[in-house]
């Protein structure tokens, strides 16, 4: 109990003291402060008050404190050098700040959190994903948690962020949550020093090591926001066959392992775009390899459910419209839907574009009026542009006011003479009859530079950048289209952007969009050459060869007509609902762990297109139709032991306990995996294999006997 105690003592930074059977003198000086904690170690203790008042006479502070448990002292000191209540109350002004600037994106709408359905672990969830991830994050444990939450650009992964942070502020005061944005923390490009930075920026006062022990006890729930954002140029093909890229990944990943090895009860919760290197093998294998003893849950945010948004008047009121409700999934265009009066409907809204150019045409006119800008709406717009243009080239989502001011002086330089006039024939603002108060190049490009698109990112730095992802990407696009952007540099998470943003966008818009990257689009990963085919096209424009898919969403609106297809690729986790597929479109792929909802299936040509389910759902007709039943005899093979033995190899005593299951098909034949799809299948059911974390599928080393009968162990 005492080396606990001291051990514990130190980590907080103190220093022992005297040290008596029955007391203990920690010794803590800071500066002008010395201070001593005396525990009493013994209700009948002789020398507490002795010590004490030996301290004190040589001017120390001293208390004493009865010691009644190691986890009493821990919550004690915990309490007194994180200053939970003070700490906490910061970060909730935090969020309070950051509900205000999303009313500020929505034209001052009221915003809302409205959490819609998710996958986790591959089953669909309507509800409750705060409440469950907050427990997940403050549940008192003695093992660690990972928690991947993903989500395409713009389905409110930050939004949720704050949501769950809110949460645990609000209903576990005894934890101190800590927020770690990566999207607005560039100063160090490896994730370590990052987090270090982050640190360092929520507890000033405290030590790294202290903090980043309290986030192995559980203390500190640990939430990273936008974990791929410094990969931002980094793809999951760039990971296979770039070394530097692989290794820049690989440091993250083994950064968030040291949190998480060494009887850690971590609880971290990392959210990242769908497209990043979390799809990828390179993570697969950190989750098989290095969390054996942490639990660990991937949750994927689908698309917004409209009508728990728009209610059943308005979604009516489009439908008679002719707009197609479901290209209006943003979370910002369906907010400021849903705080838009009913009335004048018919009038606003003719297409999906209306619904975009009426809301930035409400932040543009208000900017004339708010900052006195004489620059005509569609000008705005083109500076706007042309701003995210540069951003783009520049691999930046926010930068310092400075640096963005000279941005837009350079694109506004040979019109700026031009504005300045225009300003000085705007009567001022006050009635009196002397000039704008704006009417100097300087005053002009800080209006510029405070327009109602842009916002401060960061409220601990002046850092400035896009409203959101959404309007960021609506200014790529646009920019694009527009050519005001170099497009060999639109790549990584910026073509991700564009992409997702278009997917809301009018057949007008996508077509200008698809024919302007097509410079590019060869060159780009497979990942977001998909991305594209199912943003701008809704179907397959090319042939994917031996790509691994994971997480990927199918709506009814993307069509699989067989012109394009599928070949041996690896499908982990994804969804097909109501999708319009031909069988010939997949031809020798393997599903695992996939969702398959209402499909509307025709049969190709192909009579037998080689496809292996393994933990699916919902997949039966489109198995059945896909591929014939073979007539002809088969050999004896005991598919059960051949899986077994991926697990327990011959000749070795100690087997694998747990599998990711795409490995179990490792090294068999195209005819074979049929039957050890099976195979795997009457294991589950007999209870020998079990799913396990992150998809994977474990031994279950209670049916120990069955396992050895089957293998031929005796």
């Amino acid at each position: 109990m005492r080396d606990q105690l001291l051990e514990l003592y130190r980590s907080y930074g103190f220093e022992v003291g005297e040290c008596q059977d029955d007391a203990v003198a920690l010794i803590s000086e800071g500066g002008y402060f010395r201070n001593v904690e005396v525990v009493q170690l013994s209700e009948s203790s002789q020398n507490a008050e002795k010590i004490k008042d030996d301290y004190v006479k040589i001017g120390y502070s001293a208390r004493i404190l009865k010691y009644k448990s190691i986890e009493e002292t821990h919550e004690v000191l915990f309490d007194g050098f994180f200053k939970a209540a003070c700490s906490n109350k910061k970060l909730l002004q935090e969020y309070q700040n950051f509900c205000t600037q999303q009313s500020k994106s929505l034209c001052h709408s009221t915003y809302e959190y409205i959490s819609g359905a998710y996958l986790m672990d591959n089953r669909l969830e309507k509800d409750g994903l705060i409440s469950r991830v907050t427990s997940m994050l403050t549940e008192d444990s003695n093992t660690a948690r990972l928690i991947i939450l993903e989500a395409a650009a713009g389905y409110g992964k930050t939004c949720t962020s704050f949501e769950i942070v809110a949460n645990i502020l609000n209903v576990h005061l005894g934890k101190v949550p800590m927020l770690a944005e990566l999207s607005k923390n560039r100063k160090a490009a490896v994730f370590k020093y990052v987090l270090l930075s982050e640190i360092d920026k929520h507890f000033p006062t405290l030590s790294s090591p202290l903090v980043i022990s309290e986030i192995k006890t559980g203390r500190v729930p640990l939430i990273i926001d936008g974990f791929d954002e410094l990969l931002s140029r980094g793809n999951v093909q760039d990971m296979e066959e770039n070394s530097a890229s692989k290794k820049d990944a690989q440091t993250m990943l083994d950064t968030i392992a040291q949190l998480l090895h060494d009887n850690s009860c971590a609880k971290i919760l990392l959210t990242t775009r769908r497209s990043s290197f979390i799809s990828g093998e390179i993570f697969a294998q950190f989750i098989e390899n290095q969390l054996g003893n942490c639990n660990a849950v991937r949750i994927q945010l689908m698309q917004p459910n409209i009508s728990h948004w728009l209610g059943y008047e308005r979604i009516d009121l489009l439908n008679r419209l002719n707009i197609d409700i479901k290209c209006i999934s943003s979370p910002v265009l369906l907010n400021m839907l849903r705080n838009e009066p009913l009335n004048g409907y018919e009038i606003r809204y003719t297409t999906i574009d209306d619904i975009l150019e009426q809301y930035l045409g409400l932040l543009l006119e208000r900017e004339q009026t708010r900052q006195s800008i004489p620059i005509k709406k569609e000008e705005q717009l083109a500076i706007m542009e042309k701003l995210a243009a540069n951003m783009v080239e520049l691999d930046i989502s926010s930068e310092g006011i400075d640096f963005i001011r000279l941005i837009i002086e350079e694109i506004i330089a040979d019109k700026i003479q031009g504005y300045i006039e225009r300003f000085r024939l705007i009567p001022s603002s006050n009635g009196d009859d002397g000039k704008a108060s704006i009417a100097t190049e300087e005053e002009l490009i800080g209006a510029l530079s405070h327009h109602a698109l842009l916002d401060r990112i960061s409220y601990n730095e002046n850092r400035i950048g896009f409203l959101n992802e959404f309007i960021f990407g609506v200014m790529i696009s646009n920019a694009t289209i527009n050519d005001h952007l170099a497009i060999e540099t639109l790549t990584g998470k910026y073509l991700d952007i564009a992409l997702t943003a278009s997917a809301n966008r009018s057949l007008k818009h996508k077509k200008a969009l698809s024919n302007n990257i097509k410079p590019i689009i060869n060159n780009v990963p497979p990942e977001q050459q998909l991305l594209a085919d199912i943003c701008l096209t809704s179907t397959l424009t090319r042939d994917y060869e031996g790509q691994y898919w994971d997480g990927i969403y199918f709506d009814s609106s993307f069509v699989i007509n067989g012109e394009y297809s599928f070949k041996n690729c690896i499908f982990s986790g994804c969804t097909f609902n109501k999708t319009i597929i031909c069988t010939e479109g997949f031809l020798s792929c393997q599903f695992y762990n996939c969702q398959f909802f209402d499909l509307r299936i025709s049969h190709g040509e192909t009579t037998n297109c080689e496809l292996v389910f393994a933990g699916c759902s919902g997949h039966e007709e489109f198995a059945s139709v896909a591929q014939r039943q073979q007539t002809e005899e088969i050999e004896t093979v005991n598919y059960q032991r051949m899986v077994l033995e991926q697990f327990w190899k011959p000749g070795y005593d100690l087997a694998e306990p747990r599998k990711a299951p795409r490995t179990l098909f490792k090294g068999i034949s195209q005819s074979d995996k049929k039957y050890i799809s099976e195979a795997i299948k009457e294991l589950v059911n007999k209870g020998i294999l079990v799913q396990g974390v992150y998809s994977s599928l474990e031994l279950s080393f209670d049916k120990i006997g069955e396992i050895r009968k089957i293998c031929g162990r005796g």
